[in-house]
């Protein structure tokens, strides 16, 4: 897989600092439990992912929908829930809803005026509690993670599922020292970076790889 040039400019610019230069860049920054070398993209390309179907996460909301099931849940809530074609494909049977942010979410309530669509602070101001929460792929957009780990312990769910791009799992090795091949996102986690950032917020019940090829790591989680 070749580099993308923004990618590539931005290691460059990082391999002309000094060293002095790259150890207080390296402090300068917060690590989200990340290696300290690790570079992060501060200024992430928006993500549209209103054409998108099931070609990725499909595994996390299988597992969701299974986990569901066995647990007798009634409510769900999907956070940057994009098109919502995986939503409204494996949770229409239950009392559900999907936060997204602008343009996405003025094309969900055009595209689907009969269900329920919210801004996040809207979503703050309904005060409506949902029993398991769903966040696939959405935390390695965030500048700031610690800001949607704050907002998800607001949240009074039972269960929550968290997946994210394992960056182990690439074999490209520009991918060890940051920031990620897709521009869209600011960072990518170890499996051991992403349990210990989770576990200091959540507690974990499980942890996996759900689908390899595509590098989906997916913990299930809870209120500690």
């Amino acid at each position: 897989m070749r580099r993308p040039k923004e990618t590539i400019s931005e290691i460059l610019r990082v391999s002309l600092y000094s060293p002095k230069k790259l150890i207080s860049l390296s402090f300068s920054q917060k690590h989200y439990e990340i290696k300290a070398a690790y570079y992060h993209r501060r200024h992430p390309k928006y993500c549209d992912a209103t054409s998108r179907k099931d070609e990725y996460q499909k595994e996390v909301y299988e597992y969701a929908l299974k986990f569901s099931e066995e647990k007798q849940l009634k409510t769900v809530l999907d956070y940057g829930c994009g098109s919502a074609y995986k939503l409204l494909k494996y949770f229409k049977n239950y009392e559900f809803a999907g936060v997204d942010i602008e343009p996405t979410l003025s094309w969900l309530r055009k595209n689907y005026p009969e269900n329920k669509w919210l801004s996040p602070d809207e979503l703050i101001k309904n005060k409506r509690n949902f029993e398991f929460i769903i966040c696939a792929d959405v935390i390695e957009h965030i500048s700031d993670p610690n800001q949607l780990i704050d907002y998800l312990k607001k949240l009074d769910s039972k269960f929550m599922v968290i997946s994210t791009p394992d960056r182990d799992l690439t074999d490209n090795k520009y991918s060890q020292i940051g920031p990620p091949l897709n521009l869209a996102h600011c960072r990518e986690w170890s499996f051991e970076e992403f349990e210990n950032y989770i576990s200091k917020n959540f507690r974990i019940l499980d942890h996996r790889i759900i689908n390899k090829e595509q590098r989906t790591q997916l913990i299930l989680c809870t209120h500690s």
